[in-house]
């Protein structure tokens, strides 16, 4: 795996931190929270699983599988130090430390030995990874036989990323290749900080999503999108927001939601 999570490393700032947690929750650098967490791993036993959370964040993700699925120990990584502290503090916090390691990587392959894990889980992180074909591969190998990957990646036929489109559309940009370009400066909006850009948001159909996981030798892949939170569609999502209580915006409906979400068992 040559390039992976290396090309995110010093990516985010204390004051985007702040940004992130203001707008999705302490702990969150997406949308979804405790519930998509849930309805990721809905139908699928923790119980006593050893489980690699790849991209700590600020510990949403980890601290909601350890506090709520009774898994035996959650090893959650990331490659910026800051955001490890963080997730540790957070773990703290909520009483669960006995249950999640957390632990940042050096660029490269993961630092485990092959069938390592009964679980690997990431959601809402692999946008910021330009290879990510190199990174299923890597999952594939630290999984244990009949272990199961739960991997989410942004969905192109959704609200939020059919949006970006049409808007990227009414600024001038055309072409695909234009669109893409312009989606990749335009999708951390409301909670860009020092005039960051992410040059490597990139959507998913099904199809594709897929095929990736398939290349990688999952075999069987389930596939689901996440249902769409009412406060996260566009233009309405920010009327729900300043006039209605947080309860509405917080509803689900769908599956229109931004996230695509990947499920297969190792064989």
């Amino acid at each position: 795996m040559d390039v992976t999570m290396a090309e995110t490393s010093g990516e985010y700032s204390a004051e985007h931190f702040v940004c992130h947690e203001i707008i999705w929750g302490e702990g969150w650098m997406s949308q979804g929270g405790e519930d998509e967490v849930a309805s990721v791993v809905q139908g699928l036993d923790l119980s006593g699983k050893t489980v690699l959370d790849i991209g700590s964040g600020l510990g949403g993700p980890s601290v909601a599988l350890a506090a709520n699925h009774n898994p035996g120990q959650v090893i959650s990584i990331d490659i910026q130090a800051e955001q490890s502290a963080l997730a540790q503090k957070l773990a703290t916090r909520r009483g669960v430390t006995e249950r999640i390691t957390y632990q940042v990587v050096e660029p490269g392959p993961f630092p485990f030995e092959g069938a390592s894990f009964d679980v690997v889980f990431s959601v809402g992180v692999f946008l910021q990874i330009h290879t990510k074909q190199s990174l299923y591969d890597d999952i594939y190998r630290v999984l244990k036989p009949g272990g199961t990957a739960m991997i989410g990646l942004y969905a192109t036929y959704s609200t939020m990323f059919l949006w970006y489109r049409f808007r990227s559309i009414l600024g001038g940009s055309l072409s695909k290749a234009e669109s893409d370009r312009w989606m990749n400066n335009n999708t951390e909006g409301e909670w860009q900080t020092e005039g960051r850009q992410n040059h490597w948001t990139k959507t998913y159909s099904k199809p594709e999503f897929t095929e990736m996981m398939a290349r990688a030798g999952f075999d069987k892949v389930q596939m689901k999108q996440t249902p769409q939170q009412i406060k996260t569609i566009p233009l309405l999502g920010k009327v729900v927001r300043a006039l209605l209580p947080a309860a509405v915006g917080d509803l689900r409906v769908g599956p229109f939601g931004g996230m695509l979400v990947a499920t297969s068992i190792k064989i």
